[in-house]
Parts: structure tokens; sequence; C-alpha cells
């Protein structure tokens, strides 16, 4: 899982914390596919230490204004973003003699992070994972003290009712890593939550993260991309409907294939693992749920 939007720099940004869940059997072969889209897309440049390919840069509006120009085949693509790595590191190293990076460079490095971005979302629908995420209204109430934020509350419920019911089987939440005060404030936030009214969800889901870096592990990359694709790309009825960006217009579509959010736009968004949070304090909605419904 992580978090898009969350500097209210952009009104047209909603604030989303989310990523996919996805079975256990299907995890390696998962994370095998998505090394092999990144080697297919960047060549070896994917895999460079130096090279830091980063879900937040794959789309942003400058990027994807580079991407739609004609398409560059996909074997030459990777001769010029190794190029286009190259001179990058070479002005780094040599600042008074600077190679120039030339538009086919930008173009081909565009089109392989659009293309790659939309192949981790057919990965995804492909390989069982199931989009869950909280999208967060703009002027959403945000008194909340120092207590669990309802996004995270929703969003472990989700995770509840999507684990197996076999109490033997558990989840474990992978989260990007953030700076050490707030880690440690959100897992302890975690921990007095789930001992005092999420008993149920705990014997399934491990309210314990473990926070690790995005950009270097697979399974945030794409809760990065997601989140992102939903923050500025992803609209439904009239919850969802500040201005989105028309360059991610493909890829919303992929993400209702993936949770099977039927053509006529359900008004309630819930049951299709997305929630929307207009009380970010309203821990209510979730205390105690999984008790209550099997009531």
């Amino acid at each position: 899982m992580d978090e898009s939007g969350q500097d209210h720099r952009h009104r047209e940004a909603y604030e989303v914390l989310g990523g996919i869940a996805i079975p256990q059997k299907e995890l390696w072969p998962f994370v095998c596919a998505i090394r092999d889209t990144l080697s297919h897309h960047f060549g070896t440049a994917a895999h460079s230490p130096q090279n830091e390919i980063k879900g937040t840069s794959l789309l942003t509006q400058k990027r994807l204004s580079q991407a739609f120009g004609e398409e560059i085949p996909v074997e030459h693509r990777r001769e010029l973003i190794h190029d286009f790595f190259l001179i990058n590191q070479w002005n780094r190293n040599h600042k008074d003699e600077q190679k120039q990076i030339r538009r086919h460079h930008f173009e081909s490095y565009a089109q392989s992070c659009r293309f790659f971005c939309r192949d981790v979302l057919q990965l995804c629908r492909d390989r069982s994972a199931r989009v869950l995420a909280a999208v967060i209204a703009p002027d959403a109430s945000r008194l909340i003290e120092d207590r669990l934020r309802s996004d995270y509350a929703g969003l472990f419920y989700m995770l509840y009712e999507y684990s197996s019911t076999d109490i033997e089987r558990r989840s474990i939440v992978v989260h990007d890593e953030c700076d050490d005060t707030q880690c440690r404030r959100l897992a302890q936030q975690l921990y007095v939550y789930y001992v005092n009214e999420g008993r149920d969800v705990a014997n399934r889901v491990i309210p314990e993260p473990m926070f690790v870096k995005s950009h270097l592990t697979l399974g945030v990359l794409v809760a990065d991309i997601i989140a992102y694709i939903l923050s500025w790309g992803f609209r439904h009825g009239q919850s969802l409907n500040l201005p989105s960006r028309p360059q991610l217009q493909d890829f919303p579509d992929i993400i209702r294939q993936i949770n099977g959010i039927p053509d006529e736009m359900p008004e309630n968004l819930d049951r299709f693992g997305i929630l929307y949070i207009q009380d970010l304090a309203d821990l209510q909605r979730w205390s105690k749920k999984p008790m209550a419904d099997q009531a």
C-alpha cells in the first residue's frame, strides 16, 4: 500500500491511500512478471542501481505529454532509454561538459513509462489481484487528534473481507516507508485500535505493517502507480467528480476490470474495493463492524 496526493498542492487530485491485495500463491509469479515487464520496456536500465524508476515519476503530466507521438518500436526504445540514462549519468558527473538529451530520448522513456504502467495493471487483473483504496474528500474532516484515521480502518476492513475465511490464513500489509516518527505513530495507532475495536479484523489481517522503501519494493511500486491513477484519473458519479487528467483515461478502465465494477456505475463503490471517505475521524463506520455483520 502507498499514498498519493498528500501534499494537497493540486486541487484536481484526490488524496488516496491504497494499493493491491494479491493471494500468496500468485505473489512470486506476479513479482517475476513485473520484473520481466520492466526489462521488456526499459531494458537493462531498469535493473541498474544508478537508475531509479519510481511510480511517482512514471505518469506525471509532463512525462505523459511526451508519450503520445508516433509509437517507437520497443527494441529501439530500449536502446534509446539506455542512452538516456547514460547521458543523465554523464551530465551529473561532468557539469561543465554536458551532453544533450534529444527529443527521441524523452519520447522513448515516456512511452515506456506509459506502456509499463498499462501492462502492470493488466498483470494485476490476470493474477487475481484486487485494488483496495480509500479516496478522501477534499473537504474531509481531519480533527482526529492522535487516533487511527478512518481510511486505514476502512482499508484494513476491506482487506479482512477479501482475505480467506480460513482462520489459519493471514494477510500481511507492506506499506511505503514514512519517516521514523510517522511509522511508529501509525504502528501504535493500529495496535490500540485493533486491540480495542477490531479484534475480528486482526484475526485475518496483521495490523503491524512492514515498512519498506517504495523504489526498492516492486509491490509498493505497483501500489504507488495505482494510488496515483486513482488520485488523478479515476472518477465516478457525484462523489468522485473533480477534474481529471485526460492523459490517464486508459488506466481507470483497467482498474474497473480488475475489481469487476460494472458499466452502469454503481452508486456505492465500497463493495467493489474503493471507499469514499468524507470524515477521517469517523471510526464508528468501522467500529466492531465484523461482529455486527456476523450478528
